[in-house]
């Protein structure tokens, strides 16, 4: 690619990414009308062939595309970056645009020889220093002062609207509390449900190596009644001495028909049963329930 295309290419980039800008707005307008006009010369170069192109036009050309490159970086920053960042690169802005706005006079000059002496006059116009400068205040005071409109708008209200804003604060501290609180027992209860001792639907076989035995609570002629420990939570724990049978598989059968029966009850006055531990080795089973800490 020459030049001449490398020129347009960066100008036509320019112009499409202006319409994102949101920050000094009024300054990037002003560039890219510039550049639009500096395209005019830009164009009779285009059509001519590239050997006709003199070394001080060549010159002209290069400069021209140095400008483009640095007035499509200021462009690119005030349409992609952040809010906040536009605004504080907004504040020094005016410098930023100062190089630009006089590396495009410089080559207006150069290459208004190519135009006609009646387009030269009205090319040269628009890049009159007084003019230019002029043009750049107003652009750089109306973009601060949107700035500040915008920064303004942001402050906290006053007087009869500023309790409004109080209160709306405070709301919005409890409900940042409230979800906070909610969040907490959310992860109780996940932590309930991933034990499986709080449903009488969740009666199950019960592995002798998850209890754990503490106190030995009673002694009677038909079995023993413990306190002890299963899955982190207290339950009393009764084996019995002499079972009916040592067969496992129908004390499993009996066991499966008394949990269909508990499944049809549910009554605070009916104890609980988490499940029943069955000794593979016939040494009886132990039924395992809630534990019941004595009142008074």
């Amino acid at each position: 690619m020459d030049i001449v295309e490398r020129v347009l290419c960066v100008a036509q980039a320019i112009h499409s990414q202006f319409e994102h800008v949101k920050c000094c707005k009024h300054q990037c307008q002003r560039l890219v009308e510039r550049i639009q006009i500096l395209l005019e010369p830009v164009r009779i170069l285009q059509a001519q062939p590239w050997w006709h192109i003199s070394h001080h036009e060549e010159q002209m050309l290069k400069k021209l595309l140095q400008a483009l490159e640095e007035a499509q970086k200021l462009v690119t920053k005030y349409s992609q970056a952040s809010w906040i960042q536009k605004f504080l690169s907004a504040r020094s802005s005016g410098e930023e645009f100062v190089w630009v706005n006089e590396s495009l006079e410089d080559v207006a000059q150069g290459l208004s020889l190519l135009l006609q002496a009646e387009q030269k006059q009205a090319f040269l116009a628009a890049f009159q220093s007084k003019t230019c400068r002029r043009q750049d205040a107003e652009d750089l005071r109306d973009d601060r002062a949107f700035l500040d409109q915008v920064l303004a708008s942001t402050e906290e209200p006053r007087d009869g609207a500023r309790e409004i804003y109080m209160d709306r604060q405070c709301m919005e501290d409890k409900v940042d509390w409230m979800q906070s609180e909610l969040s907490k027992i959310v992860r109780v209860m996940d932590s309930l449900k991933k034990v499986n001792v709080g449903k009488r639907e969740d009666i199950t076989e019960i592995e002798r190596d998850q209890l754990t035995f503490y106190r030995h609570l009673q002694d009677t002629e038909r079995y023993d009644l413990y306190e002890g420990e299963y899955l982190k939570y207290p339950v009393a724990i009764k084996t019995f001495k002499r079972p009916l049978t040592t067969d496992t598989t129908k004390v499993r059968d009996i066991f499966e028909k008394e949990i269909q029966t508990l499944k049809k009850f549910e009554s605070p006055n009916i104890l609980r049963m988490y499940g029943i531990c069955i000794e593979e080795k016939g040494e009886g089973e132990a039924f395992v329930s809630p534990f019941c800490s004595p009142v008074g």
